[in-house]
C-alpha cells in the first residue's frame, strides 16, 4: 500500500516503486521474516491484486467528424477515416514489419460505464442510499434535492413518481438512485509553448447521499474525458453523450442487479438522471440550445439580447417561456435538416438544435438544465460588479478607496473555516479569486467594510457624480463594440480570402492587448460558418486563449491611458445609492446559500436579485449588464426544482479539474493526456477508498495510524484526490453533530474570574446546598467547599460548528461564538475563553463555556440613515 501510495500521490517512477519493493523483500528476508506467499516485487503485480489498476474501454474516435465508436471498429461510417494508427513504431521498423503489432486509435476516449462503477460503489454505501427517505420534511421548506419538485415528480418506468417518499421502502426492496451529470472543460498547458489543451470530463454525482459523503472524490463517478486538443461544438458532444444516454435508458427502465451485504443473490437497482449542471456555455451545448452569445441567449425563455440590458430583462413573466414539449418539437425539426446549411439557418432563427437527452422519455429540459449557480453568482454576478464595474471602471480609486480596501483587509481577522481572501483583491498581485473567494467577498467582507468605505470617501453632488459615470461607461461600452467589430470584419476578411472552409490553419486575429495576434478557436469558427453570434455580440471569442473577459477598457486606447492618471486628480466616482445596491446582492446571496431555505425566503431573493439588476442599469448604464443578471432571476425556479444551491453547483466538480491537471501525462496528442488523466484519477480513487477502509480497523492491527501518517505527510498538498477527500472528511465530520468536546482535555486550577463566576451561578442555581470559597477562613461546619479545579478542552464542537478555547489556541477569530436563547430571542456575540468540565458531588457534573462578550457598536454608522440602517 505504500509503494502504491507514493505512486499515486508523489508520482513515483514505476521503475523507482519496483526498486523499493526489491529492496524490502531482500530486508525481510535478512531478518529471516517468512512470507508466504512470497512478496510480490514489481508494482503492476500490486496493483492487480489489490485491485487498484482501473479497467476500461478505450474507444477510437474518427478525427474528422469526432464520433466515437466501439473498439476494433476500422473506420468511421460517416467520413471513411482510419480510426487507427497501423504505423509501425521505429523499434518495429528495424525488425522488418510493414504495420504497427498493436494498432493504435488515432483519436480516443477513455469510458468506463456507469454500471460497473455503481456495482463497485453501491454495497459500501448502501444503507446512505437511503436516508433520504427519513428525513422529517416541511411543505415549503427545502433541505435537499428531494423537497424539490424534479425528485417529487419525475416519473419511473411505471409512469408512477421514480421516487416514492409516501413509501419507507420500494417494493421487493429495489433501489432506486438519482444522478446529476457534470460537464466542464478546462485548459491543460502541455509546455510553455504549445497551444492550450482542452479535455472535458464527464461525470456523475449521486443525490441520494447525504452532505456529508456526498462530495466525496471516491463516490464521484467519472465516466469519460471528452479528447482535445479543441472543445467540441454542440454537435460533436451529443455523440459521445449517446454512449451514456444508451446505458441511462437500460438503467432506468430495466435497472441492474447488484449483490450487496443486505441482498446477497442481488438487489435490483434503478437510476434516473434529474439534472445536467454545468456552465454557460457547456449548459447550451448540452442541451441543445443555440450558443450562448447567440440573440436568443436564455434556456428558459424567448428574451432577445436587444432586450437584455432594459427592465423588462428583469419582469417575471416578461417574456415568453421555453417549454420542454416546444424545445423537443425544435430538436425534431433541427434533426429533419438534411445540410448543414439548412441546419446552421435554423439554428440562426429558433436558437436549438439537437440533443441526445431527448431520448430519455423523463427528460425535462426547461427544469433539467441548470446553468450552474456558482458560476453565475460568484464568477458572473458578484465578479461583474466588483471587478469589472468597481475596479476596471475606477468606481474604487486605486490610491484611495481601493487602498482603504485593502488595509481593512490586512487587519480583517476571520475563522478559518470561512476561508480568506487576499489583502491586495482587485489588483494583479491579489491573483485571481476562486468562486469560493468571490462567495467570501459578497456574503462576509462585502458587507461590513463596502458602507465604511462609502461613508469615508462619497463627496460631491450625487447627480452630477452619477451623470458623469454613466457617461464614461457609455463611451468605454462604445469603443469596446467598434473594436470588436473591426476585429470581426478582418476575422471575416481572412477568411474569405483563404477559402470559405474553416481549417486548423485559419488566420489570426488582431488581440485586444496591443498587436499581439491569436489563433481563433474551432468555436469561434463554427459560430461565424453557422451565424450563431448576433451582431450586437461583444465577445471576440469566449473560446480563444487569453480572452480577457467583461472589460470595458480596452488596452492601447486614448481612454484607458486616461483612466490609469493618477487618482489624486480625479474626484470621487461615489454615488449614496451604490452601498444598498450592493448589499442587496450580498442579501440575496445570504438567502440562496442557506443549508434549508423556505418558500417565502425564495420569493425574497428573487425580489432582491430583480431589484439589484434594474438599479445596476439606473447607477451604471445598461452596458454593465451581462446574461449572468438574467439567468439570475431564473434561479428561484431552479431551487424549488431541486432544493437549496448546495445540491446542484458545481464546486467539486471545478475541484476535480484541478486535480486532474496535477497528474504526470506524456504530453502526447490523440487522446492519450485524457487517458492518462482517467486512469490516474481511477487509480487515486481506489486508493483513497482502500485507505479509508484501513483506517478504519482496529488500533491493534497498526494499519491505523500508518494511514494517518499518510495523511500528515499531504496535509499541506491540496491538489490531489486524496486530499480533496480528506478536505471533504473534514468539512463533513461535524455533520449531525450537535454537542461534542474536544478528546484532548487538561486539569487545571480555575481562573479567579472564572471560579467567582462560578461558584455565584451554582448559588443561584442550587440555593439549597450552600457553598463557599475553597480557601474561606469563615466557612460553617454545614458549608461546602467549592473546589478550585475543572477539565480544560481544546475545543467544543455546538450544533455542527467547531469552536476553539481562546485561551487554547492562537487563532482568537475561531473562538467567536453567536448565542441565542430561542428562535426569536436576542443574539449575543462573544469570544469564548474558556470550555470545561466542573464535576463536584453534591453538585453533579456540569460542562460550561466562559465568555467574554463583545459590546454592541456605537458609532453614526449604526444609526439610522445609514446602509446598515435595513441590514
Amino acid at each position: 500500500m505504500l509503494v502504491i501510495w507514493l505512486h499515486t500521490h508523489f508520482q513515483l517512477p514505476f521503475k523507482a516503486c519496483n526498486a523499493v519493493l526489491y529492496v524490502f523483500s531482500v530486508i525481510l528476508n535478512f531478518l529471516c521474516i517468512p512470507l508466504d506467499p512470497p512478496m510480490f516485487t514489481t508494482l503492476p503485480t500490486i496493483m492487480e491484486k489489490m485491485d487498484i489498476e482501473p479497467s476500461f474501454n478505450i474507444l477510437p474516435v474518427c478525427v474528422t467528424c469526432k464520433r466515437p465508436y466501439p473498439e476494433n471498429t476500422a473506420s468511421c461510417f460517416h467520413c471513411q477515416e482510419a480510426l487507427y494508427d497501423k504505423t509501425p513504431t521505429v523499434n518495429q521498423r528495424s525488425k522488418g514489419r510493414t504495420e504497427r503489432e498493436i494498432p493504435k486509435p488515432r483519436l480516443r476516449y477513455p469510458y468506463l460505464s456507469l454500471s460497473s462503477q455503481l456495482a463497485n460503489l453501491v454495497p459500501d454505501i448502501e444503507d446512505s442510499l437511503d436516508e433520504w427517505r427519513r428525513v422529517a420534511r416541511k411543505p415549503g421548506e427545502y433541505t435537499d434535492q428531494f423537497d424539490g419538485r424534479v425528485c417529487q415528480e419525475v416519473k419511473g418506468p411505471d409512469d408512477l413518481p421514480f421516487f416514492r417518499p409516501d413509501l419507507a421502502e420500494m417494493p421487493d426492496g429495489e433501489l432506486r438512485i438519482g444522478l446529476t451529470m457534470g460537464l466542464d472543460w478546462f485548459s491543460y498547458h502541455r509546455s510553455l509553448i504549445a497551444p492550450s489543451h482542452s479535455s472535458c470530463p464527464v461525470s456523475f454525482n449521486i443525490v441520494n447521499l447525504p452532505p456529508s459523503i456526498r462530495y466525496r472524490a471516491a463516490n464521484l463517478l467519472l465516466v469519460g474525458v471528452l479528447p482535445g486538443p479543441q472543445e467540441q461544438d454542440g454537435d460533436q458532444v451529443q455523440y459521445f453523450i449517446h454512449i451514456t444516454v444508451d446505458e441511462l435508458l437500460i438503467l432506468w427502465k430495466d435497472g441492474i442487479c447488484i449483490v450487496t451485504k443486505r441482498f446477497p443473490l442481488g438487489r435490483l437497482v434503478r437510476v434516473i438522471l434529474v439534472g445536467v449542471i454545468c456552465d454557460k456555455p457547456a449548459a447550451h451545448k448540452v442541451g441543445a440550445y443555440g450558443s450562448h452569445s447567440h440573440t436568443y441567449f436564455c434556456t428558459l425563455c424567448w428574451i432577445e439580447k436587444t432586450n437584455l440590458c432594459t427592465p423588462q430583462a428583469f419582469t417575471p413573466g416578461a417574456f415568453r417561456t421555453r417549454t420542454n414539449s416546444e424545445h423537443r418539437t425544435l430538436q425534431e425539426r433541427y434533426r429533419s435538416k438534411d445540410s448543414k446549411t439548412a441546419r446552421a439557418q435554423f439554428v440562426k432563427e429558433y436558437a436549438t438544435r439537437w440533443s441526445e437527452l431527448s431520448r430519455l422519455p423523463y427528460f425535462d429540459f426547461s427544469r433539467m438544465i441548470v446553468v450552474d449557480p456558482m458560476h453565475n453568482l460568484f464568477l458572473g454576478l458578484v465578479k461583474n460588479h466588483f471587478y469589472v464595474i468597481w475596479v476596471k471602471l475606477k468606481v474604487l480609486r486605486k490610491t484611495k478607496e481601493l487602498r482603504r480596501l485593502h488595509a481593512m483587509l490586512a487587519e480583517l481577522s476571520m475563522p478559518a473555516k470561512l476561508g480568506r481572501l487576499p489583502s491586495l483583491v482587485g489588483e494583479p498581485a491579489g491573483g485571481s479569486l476562486t468562486a469560493d473567494q468571490w462567495r467570501i467577498l459578497a456574503t462576509v467582507v462585502g458587507p461590513l467594510v463596502i458602507p465604511q468605505i462609502w461613508q469615508d470617501y462619497m463627496a460631491g453632488d450625487p447627480e452630477v457624480v452619477l451623470a458623469a459615470r454613466k457617461t464614461g461607461i457609455s463611451e468605454l461600452a462604445s469603443e469596446k463594440r467598434k473594436q470588436s467589430a473591426a476585429a470581426r470584419k478582418q476575422a471575416s476578411k481572412q477568411r474569405s480570402t483563404r477559402g470559405k472552409s474553416a481549417t486548423a490553419s485559419i488566420s489570426t486575429v488582431p488581440s485586444r492587448k496591443g498587436t499581439r495576434t491569436r489563433k481563433p478557436s474551432k468555436r469561434l469558427q463554427e459560430s461565424h460558418e453557422n451565424n450563431d453570434i448576433s451582431d450586437d455580440d461583444d465577445i471576440i471569442d469566449d473560446g480563444a486563449i487569453e480572452v480577457d473577459g467583461d472589460d470595458y477598457t480596452g488596452d492601447g486606447s486614448n481612454k484607458r491611458r486616461k483612466m490609469d492618471d493618477d487618482d489624486n486628480d480625479r474626484g470621487p466616482n461615489l454615488h449614496p445609492s451604490d452601498v444598498v445596491n450592493f448589499l442587496k446582492l450580498c442579501h440575496s446571496l445570504q438567502l440562496l446559500l442557506s443549508g434549508a431555505i423556505t418558500e417565502a425566503e425564495i420569493s425574497k431573493a428573487e425580489q432582491l436579485v430583480q431589484s439589484y439588476c434594474v438599479e445596476l442599469i439606473e447607477l451604471y448604464g445598461p452596458d454593465v449588464i451581462k446574461p449572468n443578471h438574467h439567468y439570475a432571476i431564473h434561479l428561484g425556479q431552479f431551487v424549488r426544482d431541486h432544493g437549496p444551491l448546495y445540491c446542484f453547483w458545481t464546486f467539486l466538480f471545478e475541484r476535480m479539474n484541478k486535480v486532474l491537471k496535477t497528474f504526470k501525462t506524456n504530453n502526447h496528442s490523440g487522446g492519450e493526456i485524457e487517458t492518462t488523466f482517467f486512469r490516474e484519477f481511477h487509480r487515486s480513487v481506489r486508493v483513497s477508498q482502500t485507505l479509508s477502509r484501513a483506517s478504519s480497523l482496529p488500533a491493534g492491527s497498526g494499519l491505523p495510524s500508518a494511514v494517518e501518517a499518510m495523511y500528515r505527510a499531504t496535509a499541506d498538498d491540496r491538489g490531489t484526490v486524496q486530499s480533496l477527500a480528506s478536505e471533504l472528511d473534514k468539512a463533513s465530520e461535524l455533520h449531525g453533530i450537535k454537542f461534542q468536546l474536544s478528546k484532548k482535555a487538561e486539569k487545571m486550577d480555575l481562573p479567579q474570574d472564572v471560579y467567582n463566576t462560578l461558584l455565584e451561578y451554582f448559588g443561584d442555581r442550587f440555593p439549597t446546598i450552600k457553598l463557599c470559597p475553597w480557601l474561606s477562613m469563615t466557612m460553617d461546619a454545614d458549608h461546602i467547599p467549592m473546589q478550585p479545579t475543572a477539565s480544560f478542552f481544546d475545543h467544543v464542537i455546538l450544533c455542527q460548528n467547531r469552536v476553539t478555547s481562546a485561551t487554547r489556541s492562537n487563532a482568537q477569530a475561531e473562538s467567536l461564538i453567536t448565542v441565542r436563547t430561542s428562535d426569536l430571542g436576542r443574539t449575543w456575540v462573544g469570544e469564548l475563553q474558556h470550555i470545561f468540565k466542573f464535576s463536584q458531588a453534591p453538585l453533579g457534573s456540569h460542562h460550561f463555556g466562559f465568555v467574554r462578550w463583545l459590546k454592541p457598536l456605537r458609532s453614526d454608522l449604526s444609526a439610522k440613515d445609514t446602509p446598515w440602517e435595513n441590514w
